[in-house]
């Protein structure tokens, strides 16, 4: 493959989502990152413009040879400084989203020192569920990494990862602390969290993180994980901090499991949820208290009365500092 210089680079990381037609170039278009735009600013799509057409050729070759290579519907692409995960839409046309393709550390998130302390609070250590929710392209997967490796190199001990396709290779130690990395694109998402037990270490404080919650038998089986004494990271795609408690229920009741309430009730831990404004993440997050736990756990209680419970634990939470 040829070089491709800094310049082209610089200018492709402008665009946060390429949705690429192998067949019908000409329809091909990209949607801009919305670093830097107003509150709420849609990324318009574009036609592919001259100057990165060298790049989209590029990105065509790399798709075309792996659907002669594998041909798996979701998987990585990296090219110069740039780190893509593709999704196919339907043959022949693929969704590439810009993606890190290193570890931030929780610092330089600026996620604020709340939600910091939540992430690294040490009682986690004997495990639960922590949940991290927004919208697209907010900064979820980000921040689970994040949380992941900061965890590790403070407490030490093991982190299983399961994601389609990995996003960001970080497989191996961290100060005292050891990451494994599983792509669960060809075994699914389901096997693997039923499987995950049989694959911590004995005697290990052990992590397990769950890329994203988009299946609903896999949502069930994460909830049946949670109350093993494993602290369990996963992400959430949802519009406001309720609704990614909502989902979550939805999901693994959908997916069979009756006792869903109960069970992220008894065993969660916190939930962070973050969306961008300016290109800068705007965090709102909360702890579980007994309160919030019975109020989930309850399946005669409306999940909305959450959010007066939420209130009240941030304005306890501003009174003790």
């Amino acid at each position: 493959m040829e070089a491709i210089n800094d310049e082209i680079l610089a200018l492709a990381s402008d665009y946060s989502d390429w949705h690429i037609d192998l067949v019908h170039c000409e329809t091909s278009v990209l949607f801009k990152s919305n670093a830097g735009e107003e509150k709420d600013a849609d990324s318009a799509p574009v036609p592919i413009p001259e100057f990165l057409r060298s790049f989209f050729d590029i990105l065509c070759r790399m798709l075309r040879e792996h659907q002669i290579a594998c041909g798996v519907p979701a998987f990585t692409l990296t090219v110069g400084s740039l780190r893509f995960r593709v999704e196919r839409i339907r043959p022949e046309r693929y969704a590439l989203r810009l993606v890190r393709g290193y570890i931030v550390s929780l610092d330089e998130l600026n996620l604020g020192k709340s939600a910091c302390d939540i992430l690294m609070d040490r009682e986690f250590k004997s495990g639960g569920l922590i949940l991290i929710a927004g919208e697209t392209g907010s900064g979820k997967s980000t921040t689970a990494a994040a949380t992941v490796v900061a965890r590790l190199n403070a407490y030490g001990g093991y982190c299983l990862t399961v994601e389609s396709p990995i996003e960001c290779v970080f497989e191996g130690f961290h100060n005292n602390g050891y990451v494994e990395q599983v792509d669960a694109t060809l075994t699914g998402f389901k096997y693997e969290v039923c499987t995950a037990m049989r694959k911590f270490p004995s005697r290990a404080g052990s992590m397990f993180y769950f890329g994203e919650v988009l299946e609903e038998e896999a949502a069930a089986e994460l909830v049946r994980l949670i109350g093993r004494g494993h602290l369990v990271i996963t992400t959430i795609h949802a519009k406001d901090i309720i609704r990614a408690v909502e989902m979550l229920v939805a999901f693994a009741e959908r997916g069979g499991e009756t006792y869903a309430r109960q069970m992220i009730g008894q065993n969660l831990r916190a939930v962070i949820y973050q969306r961008l404004q300016n290109g800068k993440p705007i965090v709102n997050c909360f702890k579980a208290n007994d309160t919030i736990k019975n109020v989930i756990c309850n399946t005669s209680t409306p999940l909305y009365l959450l959010a007066n419970e939420i209130d009240m634990v941030r304005r306890a939470q501003r009174v003790e500092k």
